[in-house]
């Protein structure tokens, strides 16, 4: 088969409920990035003070770029009850076609997310703002993040 081409390395994908971290998903399987677990989290962290500050500028889901550091950015997406999704990836510095079609694709990851995300909330076995521990909902956010070419 074709192998698939990948758009933007992702390298954390979590959700943040009201306090809590609730799913995190790590894509990154080369070893080296295993170093950089520690500093994934800083940069995810320092970057929801981010999220909070444009969340309130804008009516949109989609927040778009929210942080970079070094050779990271981070997108973040808001949901209907006000969970933060954010996405640390590689920096897209190329040319603007690719910037674009990686703002596409994110945006799209994001939005699919956000059903699953939702089915999980609407589910009366969870309870809001608790860690997501269903397998199902693990293995169709990684499905979502090849659909895209993000892994």
């Amino acid at each position: 088969g074709r192998g698939r081409k990948i758009v933007v390395m992702a390298l954390v994908f979590v959700i943040v409920g009201r306090d809590e971290l609730v799913y995190e998903s790590r894509f990154a399987t080369n070893s080296n990035r295993d170093d950089h677990a520690h500093m994934d989290q800083f940069v995810l962290h320092s970057a929801l003070d981010m999220v909070e500050e444009k969340m309130w500028r804008t009516q949109s889901m989609s927040l778009g770029v929210v942080d970079e550091f070094n050779e990271v950015q981070v997108h973040a997406w808001i949901t209907a009850d006000g969970a933060r999704f954010m996405l640390l990836h590689e920096n897209v510095t190329e040319e603007t076609a690719k910037k674009v079609r990686v703002e596409e694709n994110i945006k799209n990851f994001f939005g699919e997310v956000n059903d699953l995300y939702a089915k999980v909330a609407l589910n009366p076995f969870y309870e809001i703002d608790t860690v997501i521990r269903s397998h199902t909902f693990d293995s169709r956010v990684q499905a979502v993040s090849r659909k895209y070419g993000l892994v």
